[in-house]
């Protein structure tokens, strides 16, 4: 029998189906999988009605002071700074229906196409705040857990802390080895701490190869039953707690796709343009990150519009048109609220080498 070599698109050209069957249809469609891990949620999204712009302000510590009889106390200033975020791009899903081939189908395409949009949508939101917490981070001073100091960083004001970035051999042997791995997250952990971040709010995202491994060495208890358990539609992040200091660690598929293949591979990102300066585009140290640990002050969330959807008849091209599309952004706010793991340093990280030793003693022998 010859090759299908129809053009009709109601028709499959391939060898599978012989040109004068009729065709059942069995009422299942393939979509690609766009489950979404909602991480925006994490984050408070402020919706900015009449204005492209949200902001807040930081207020710094009250310095206390001795009270000397005698002498009149003098009032002492607060510092303050404004952290401001302007919504610039709308993100649009578009996609035509023909009216023949799929509208007088025996399934609701256009419905399965605004799902597929959704989806997208929420993969775009669960990347830019990934991306924008390891931009915010990549800022960090260095914490040494043994001298117990904190050195650079960036502070927007006084008695607020920085971000840290926990630097590890970019050759891989540090973050591929799971006890020294596991030890750069917790000294990031400690070096939050020690700058007062209520330890209660953080969870650590990590990628889904940095997840198994922590897994296969026990350093994370996946046993929260429903919590934990694979959606049979769409990939979902795994979920565990962080044995050592009882918080949430996720094994993200977003934060390693945006490793993988940043911007879908794009040259840059969909929120970023030239007024942005493409701030929301992914780095090539991003690209080696191993871990990064938030709080929910982390980053600055707006929205001007939210998600929206419309399916509509299209007089000239006589096809239907289904749309979904809105505008916000982000951009990191309070820096002590996160830090990054990531294999950007010439040699080993001493102080996670140290730790690793310690943490391995009785099952692994360091040269």
């Amino acid at each position: 029998m010859a090759d299908n070599l129809l053009v009709n698109p109601a028709v499959p050209n391939n060898t599978e189906v012989p040109t004068l069957l009729i065709e059942k249809f069995n009422g299942m469609v393939q979509k690609a999988y766009q489950g979404g891990e909602n991480i925006l949620s994490q984050f408070k999204i402020e919706e900015a009605v009449g204005t492209s712009m949200v902001s807040n302000k930081q207020m710094g510590d009250t310095r206390l002071q001795v009270l000397v009889p005698g002498t009149n106390p003098q009032g002492g200033q607060v510092e303050f700074n404004k952290n401001a975020l302007i919504i610039d791009t709308i993100v649009l899903g578009r996609n035509r229906v023909n009216t023949l081939h799929d509208i007088q189908n025996d399934f609701d395409v256009m419905s399965e196409l605004a799902s597929n949009q959704a989806g997208k949508i929420r993969v775009l939101e669960d990347q830019m705040c990934l991306q924008q917490v390891a931009a915010g981070a990549l800022t960090g001073g260095d914490y040494d857990p043994f001298a117990n100091t904190i050195t650079g960083g960036i502070s927007r004001v006084e008695g607020h802390g920085v971000a840290l970035n926990v630097e590890l051999n970019d050759d891989l042997s540090q973050s591929q080895d799971p006890y020294q791995l596991v030890s750069a997250i917790e000294i990031a952990l400690m070096g939050l701490m020690l700058q007062r971040v209520p330890v209660g709010s953080l969870r650590v995202v990590v990628p889904i190869t940095e997840f198994s491994t922590l897994v296969d060495y026990k350093f994370v208890a996946t046993t929260e039953g429903g919590n934990n358990a694979m959606d049979s539609s769409n990939p979902v992040a795994l979920r565990g707690m962080l044995k050592s200091w009882n918080i949430p660690i996720v094994g993200s598929v977003e934060f390693s796709q945006m490793k993988l293949n940043p911007h879908d591979g794009e040259t840059h990102h969909l929120l970023s343009n030239a007024n942005n300066g493409n701030r929301y585009d992914v780095t090539t140290d991003m690209q080696v990150a191993n871990a990064l640990i938030y709080a929910p002050k982390a980053l600055l969330c707006g929205r001007s519009i939210g998600l929206m959807s419309d399916i509509w008849w299209d007089k000239d091209t006589k096809d239907y048109k289904v749309d979904s599309w809105l505008a916000e952004g982000a951009i990191f706010d309070r820096y002590d609220n996160m830090a990054i793991v990531a294999s950007t340093l010439s040699g080993d990280n001493a102080a996670v080498l140290t730790k690793a030793t310690g943490k391995a003693k009785a099952t692994k022998t360091y040269a």
